[in-house]
């Protein structure tokens, strides 16, 4: 059943409870043939409607309409007329109920009578708390959605930026090196790049683009470094039909490259993804060489901005192990790509 669906049968769930009070109140039985002829019943039954109609109705016309817009003096009278309207209204149209009738059955008892009018006072202000309650809710979770949209941009800008000052300064060594392969770079780069800039801008993306913008990640990388790296690529598993959150993978592997390469120290990056189902497991590994820090870029801040991402776009739902020791750094990244 759809989250929709099934809203909707809460609603009417909640309405048939709501509409079941006057007869728990009645003082005849509920399987007694008096409770409907009871003037008193139908009468709370017509309020019980009528309050059912001004819960949808302060709910999503009176408050955002009104009070969220500060309206209150606005907001204060038609809860006023409101009031008035369902407390008195269904005493006029079916009027005050008969005489007391006898108590029914030894053993049944009458229920301990309450005031119409402080009962239907008192349900009047747990409708107007109840949906006050349930829209400051939608409220809250509606600013948190937002800010955590807006923290992903942030670190979605913060990650665009690095990768492309990256990619530019590698093609512009080959072409100082005159390299052939500065033609393949270039397009490698443009077809990254029309990625990070459509498709990655969307909440989830196929796995399978993911994967493809990975592999030419990795083969730029190959084209720059050339014989100056022992590469190991593999990817094990079927992305076909499954989605992931785009630019989740990519600093980890981009952390590999950027400190696990020197030209004069032994250079060996592991990159292994596996799929099973709706999970996949990453592992990346490197030796650690000795690298010149670039000036204005901490070490670190790719892989805490891919942590702070994974918190917000899979909370509960991920894993990520790093150890670092004298010769090897490795990353361990286990997601559920269900949710």
């Amino acid at each position: 059943m759809t989250n929709k669906r099934l809203i909707v049968v809460y609603h009417v769930l909640g309405c048939l409870a709501f509409l079941s009070l006057p007869l728990l109140f009645s003082r005849d039985s509920i399987f007694s043939k008096h409770t409907f002829e009871s003037a008193l019943t139908r009468r709370d039954l017509a309020s019980y409607l009528l309050m059912i109609g001004f819960f949808y109705l302060h709910y999503y016309r009176l408050i955002p309409g009104l009070y969220f817009r500060k309206k209150y003096l606005e907001y204060v009278a038609v809860v006023a007329v409101f009031l008035i309207v369902i407390v008195i209204l269904p005493k006029m149209l079916i009027g005050s109920p008969p005489h007391m009738r006898p108590g029914g059955p030894p053993g049944r008892g009458p229920m301990i009578p309450i005031f119409p009018l402080a009962q239907n006072f008192f349900l009047f202000l747990m409708v107007i708390f109840f949906s006050f309650s349930l829209r400051i809710n939608e409220k809250w979770k509606q600013v948190q959605k937002e800010k955590v949209s807006t923290e992903l941009a942030f670190l979605k800008a913060q990650i665009n930026p690095h990768f492309l000052f990256n990619t530019l300064n590698s093609i512009y060594a080959l072409a100082i090196e005159n390299s052939g392969n500065t033609a393949e770079a270039v397009v490698k780069l443009s077809g990254m790049m029309r990625y990070v800039l459509s498709d990655a801008s969307q909440h989830l993306v196929n796995l399978e683009k993911e994967l493809g913008y990975v592999r030419s990640f990795v083969e730029f990388q190959q084209i720059r470094f050339g014989d100056e790296i022992a590469l190991e690529y593999q990817v094990e598993g079927n992305p076909n039909g499954k989605k992931i959150a785009p630019l989740v993978l990519i600093p980890f592997i981009e952390n590999a490259f950027k400190y696990g390469v020197n030209a004069e120290e032994d250079s060996r990056i592991r990159i292994r993804i596996r799929i099973r189902e709706s999970e996949q497991t990453m592992e990346v590994a490197n030796n650690k060489v000795t690298v010149r820090e670039e000036e204005g870029w901490s070490h670190g801040l790719g892989i805490e901005n891919a942590r702070k991402r994974l918190d917000l776009i899979y909370p509960g739902r991920y894993t990520l192990e790093i150890s670092d020791d004298d010769r090897i750094f490795t990353v361990l990244l286990h997601l559920n790509l269900d949710g």
